[in-house]
């Protein structure tokens, strides 16, 4: 890899600790993080945060959609990067603590935003390995969170 990419195996890992991190490195963080930003203040949260993902796809050649649609297959085929993305998640929850306080108002050390921003991570790996990459599922999931889970109040119901 380092060398198809002209560049020491050294500068490599130096950008990619292992070769897992380069297919987990996600290069939509900064246009995402840019997205929602550029939200209105008064937008909700979660509209904030889909519309920003909607924006983002919107923008993208189809080249790179189909790109990240097969590294989305790749990281929940292979069980090595399912152990990758397992340990990315700490600061992919970190990021977006930033985001629910930032939006809200609120501190980073605040419970609720720390428990918003892992529902959203986890409503979105809840749904990863259905996706094959199709945003608009991850946006579907963050629509369940918004509405309450509902699921979550529903009793076990006889068979009929």
């Amino acid at each position: 890899i380092a060398a198809a990419a002209d560049v020491s195996p050294s500068t490599f890992f130096r950008y990619f600790p292992t070769k897992e991190q380069l297919v987990i490195a996600d290069d939509l963080d900064p246009p995402m993080l840019a997205a929602i930003d550029a939200q209105p203040p008064d937008v909700p949260l979660f509209t904030a945060i889909r519309r920003a993902a909607e924006d983002v796809f919107a923008s993208m050649p189809q080249a790179e959609i189909d790109f990240e649609q097969d590294r989305q297959l790749l990281m929940t085929a292979e069980p090595e990067l399912r152990r990758a993305i397992l340990q990315q998640l700490l600061a992919n929850i970190d990021m977006i603590i930033d985001v629910v306080a930032k939006r809200t108002g609120r501190t980073t050390d605040d419970f609720e935003v720390r428990v918003v921003a892992g529902a959203m991570v986890g409503s979105i790996l809840g749904v990863m390995d259905q996706t094959a990459g199709d945003i608009t599922h991850s946006l579907r999931a963050l629509e369940v969170l918004e509405d309450g889970l509902k699921l979550g109040r529903i009793g076990h119901a006889e068979p009929r």
